[in-house]
Order: structure tokens, then C-alpha cells, then sequence
């Protein structure tokens, strides 16, 4: 009981020691917060029991919102074993749950991306409707998949649903400068909902023949195979635009045949891209 007593006054004080040693230092310039005051805070953290990692969070509301990030961010890197020490199993469990119950925690890396984001951006356009969704796409480049799937990818269709044939003739030019993954991401928007055939998907009858024949021409302009393989897929929406462009057509079936879209394990389902594809260029034919 003693033995407990002691331990729990040691715990005690080295939460106050991190709590003051965040306090002291927090007006510091953002070159040592992510430097020195990183490498000593962690050790300070290593220190902890995983029984102190949990009441170090019934703390956390001594600090400030600047305060609680820094600390938050150093456990990030620490359960990244990114620093000098590491947490054991229990610690990280208790660390773990610090990060998720304290509020909205954002990953420090993905933080500065959001601060800093629009100096990495390519797109050439000045339209406003173009510069809407490549801002939301450049914002959340590296956010989890989670938030394209739950959210993000519907916010891009609602946007899109407002373009009309000069927008889409304006991105059709401009995307050519994005880079691959927003351009992946960009494609994966378009397609929520058509990729499957399953038809959850928030574009508008009037917008799905757009998105139709600028996905033939963003094909025919590219060359990474994961994307072509990605644009195959929404052959529906192709079909759905109803395109006469024969040559950029036959060249897409040409490449998804080498490329195995008219195997038995497609063709024999409900969802078939190839047949689409076929379909649109007898229509076109016609």
C-alpha cells in the first residue's frame, strides 16, 4: 500500500513537471517545438506508467488549445516510434485513447499540410467553380480515405452538379497540371456510386453526360495505368454520355482488352464495364 502511495506521488509529479515543461516553453518559436522540445518532451512521456498516460488525460484541461496540441503531437510522433523512446504495448493503449477522447485529434503532418496547402497547388485554371473543387481535393490530399468515402467525395459531385459545358471544358484543359493523386481522388468523386453499378451517388441526370465524355477525353490525354484502370470502370457513365468519339472510344476497348476487362469473372456479372463500352461505340457507330 506504501509501495502504491509512493508510486502515485511520482506519477503525480512528473505529470506537473510535463504540464510546466509545456507551459515554459509553448511561446517558443515553431522551429524548437518541432526539434528540441520534441526529443525532451518524449522522454518526459516514455517515463509515464500507462496508468499516468491515463491520468495525464483527466489533465489535459490545465492546458491551453496551443498546449494541448503540442502534447498531443508528441505522443503522435512517440506511437509512431518517430523519437528517441518508445512506449511499451500498455502505454500505447493508454496513449491511444488519450489521442481519441480529448477531442477532435488531426494527425501534426496533416495539420501543417491543411496551414500550408495552397502553396503546393497546380492548377492553372481562374475559374472559381474549378478552383472550389481542386481547393476541397488540395485541402484534404492526404486525409484518410474515410473522409472521401463518408464525405468528401459527395461534397465534390454537389460542386460538380453546378458546372456547366465551359467548366467542364475549362477542367478537362486544366487537369492535365494536377498531379497523379489528385487526380485519382478527382476521378474516385466522379465515380462514387458507378463503380459498382450501385447508382448511391449525388449527380445530376443533366451532369452525367459531362462527366461522360471528359472522362473518355482524361484517358485518351493520360498514361498512368492505375488511373486509366480507375476511369475503365465508370465505363457506365461513358455509356450514359452518349459520346460519338469513335477513335478515343476504340482506343479505350483496345486497352481494356489487353488489359483483362473481357474475362469470364467480369463479363459473367451484373456490373460489366467492357459491355458498357461495347455498348457505347455500336450507339456511336450508328
Amino acid at each position: 500500500m506504501k509501495f502504491k502511495f509512493i508510486e502515485t506521488i511520482k506519477t503525480k509529479n512528473k505529470i506537473r513537471e510535463i504540464l510546466l515543461f509545456i507551459e515554459k516553453n509553448k511561446t517558443k518559436n515553431n522551429l524548437y517545438w518541432t526539434t528540441d522540445w520534441m526529443i525532451e518532451l518524449n522522454r518526459k512521456l516514455v517515463e509515464l506508467t500507462s496508468d499516468g498516460i491515463t491520468i495525464l488525460q483527466n489533465k489535459m484541461n490545465q492546458l491551453d488549445k496551443e498546449s494541448q496540441i503540442f502534447l498531443k503531437d508528441c505522443l503522435c510522433y512517440t506511437l509512431e516510434n518517430k523519437l528517441n523512446s518508445n512506449f511499451n504495448d500498455s502505454q500505447k493503449k493508454s496513449a491511444e485513447i488519450l489521442l481519441w477522447k480529448t477531442g477532435n485529434f488531426c494527425h501534426p503532418e496533416i495539420r501543417y499540410w491543411r496551414e500550408n496547402y495552397r502553396i503546393h497547388s497546380k492548377t492553372k485554371s481562374k475559374n472559381f467553380k474549378i478552383l472550389q473543387v481542386y481547393d476541397l481535393i488540395l485541402e484534404n490530399e492526404f486525409v484518410d480515405t474515410d473522409y472521401w468515402y463518408l464525405f468528401g467525395y459527395d461534397d465534390v459531385q454537389s460542386m460538380l452538379n453546378q458546372f456547366d459545358k465551359i467548366d467542364w471544358d475549362e477542367i478537362t484543359t486544366d487537369i492535365i497540371y494536377w498531379n497523379e493523386n489528385q487526380i485519382g481522388i478527382f476521378i474516385g468523386a466522379i465515380g462514387k456510386g458507378y463503380d459498382d453499378d450501385s447508382g448511391s451517388n449525388s449527380l445530376s441526370d443533366l451532369t452525367i453526360p459531362f462527366v461522360g465524355c471528359f472522362l473518355i477525353e482524361l484517358f485518351y490525354e493520360i498514361k498512368n495505368e492505375t488511373l486509366r484502370y480507375d476511369i475503365a470502370l465508370l465505363s457506365v457513365l461513358i455509356y450514359k454520355s452518349k459520346t460519338k468519339k469513335i477513335e478515343k472510344l476504340q482506343q479505350m476497348k483496345n486497352w481494356m482488352l489487353e488489359n483483362g476487362f473481357n474475362s469470364d469473372n467480369r463479363s459473367n456479372t451484373a456490373f460489366n464495364p467492357m459491355k458498357y463500352l461495347q455498348e457505347t461505340l455500336k450507339e456511336a457507330n450508328n
